[in-house]
């Protein structure tokens, strides 16, 4: 039995936690514009098989998906949260509870559903993070972002897409920014020389949880020339999305280059500060708020057994790992 794909979890989720059916949804998703010499989907939603082999089980990477099969994501949206039944009776705060309980629950079976085809549920991860962690906020308005993001990434099975509509419908709906938080904590350090004399080995990151203790997997380096970019929406051919909520879009690059494996700040929020094994400190990328217009950009080494500390929420151990393992799809 193969696993549930992102359609499919969109519209269970619709069907048994919200109480829209499929044709319902639908009709509310579908575009009733024609598509060149063809009529307009939404007026195919009556076909049986239409329904459910184009819309409900849609197998990325299998089934073509045509985002203009869909009408406009900001304005349906908003048309399936005006037709959520669950808790109508209810006081708004139990309403919210309750929505924020399914919600959280749909989040994981989207993820799982993505990383499951191959696409990148941490993406997704970080979007509700990210609406979590905005300040100003309505919690209705939390629950309408968090169900574009799902709505998004069922239709399209592209978290990325999610991740664009979801702040692009904050900056122009709700008129929020959605750029990475300024943390209160800033990690002090001052910049020091890291020199081994040991030759250059392959490297790996882990993530590690705040008691230290690992968090798998282990992410490989790439030696591609472009290196590995780690940030909260990053979407390059090399990425590693498994952060936390105060990491930037795209917050740090590492590169192989010249026999050495570089760590370079890409303009984040929160900066980066490596401590070595030895717990020597090197500032990579300080804190936007402490940075003036004559910092110049480093690229500091990196080694086996090193530190990056991305913001105050995110920590990489650096691992010295086989030569036969490759960087992760």
């Amino acid at each position: 039995m193969r696993a549930e794909t992102p359609s499919e979890v969109l519209f269970d989720f619709l069907k048994c936690d919200l109480q829209i059916n499929n044709r319902e949804a639908a009709r509310i998703l579908i575009s009733d514009k024609p598509m060149g010499s063809k009529p307009a989907p939404r007026f195919r939603i009556t076909e049986k098989t239409f329904l459910s082999r184009r819309v409900v089980h849609v197998v990325p990477g299998t089934d073509k998906i045509d985002p203009e099969m869909f009408t406009d994501f900001s304005q349906s949206v908003q048309n399936l949260a005006a037709a959520v039944k669950i808790g109508s009776a209810s006081s708004p705060a139990a309403v919210n509870a309750r929505q924020q309980a399914i919600t959280a629950h749909a989040l994981e079976r989207m993820a799982t559903s993505l990383e499951h085809w191959g696409l990148d549920g941490s993406i997704l991860r970080n979007i509700f993070d990210r609406i979590a962690f905005t300040p100003g906020l309505k919690q209705s308005d939390r629950r309408l972002l968090e169900l574009l993001a799902l709505t998004v990434c069922g239709c399209l099975a592209d978290p990325n897409a999610a991740a664009s509509e979801v702040k692009d419908f904050a900056i122009t709906q709700l008129a929020q920014t959605f750029g990475t938080l300024e943390t209160t904590e800033i990690v002090q350090a001052q910049d020091t020389n890291h020199k081994v004399n040991e030759p250059p080995a392959k490297l790996g990151l882990l993530r590690l949880a705040k008691d230290g203790s690992a968090l798998p997997p282990i992410y490989p380096l790439s030696l591609d020339p472009e290196g590995t970019v780690l940030g909260s929406f990053a979407h390059d051919r090399n990425s590693i999305t498994n952060v936390g909520p105060d990491v930037s879009h795209r917050h740090l690059g590492v590169a192989f280059s010249n026999g050495t494996w570089l760590a370079s700040g890409l303009h984040s929020t929160n900066g980066t500060v490596l401590v070595t094994r030895s717990g020597a400190t090197t500032v990579i990328e300080k804190p936007r708020s402490l940075r003036s217009a004559g910092d110049e950009d480093k690229q500091i080494p990196i080694h086996d057994g090193d530190l990056l500390k991305l913001g105050s929420s995110t920590d990489f151990l650096v691992l010295k790992i086989s030569s036969n393992v490759r960087a992760l799809a």
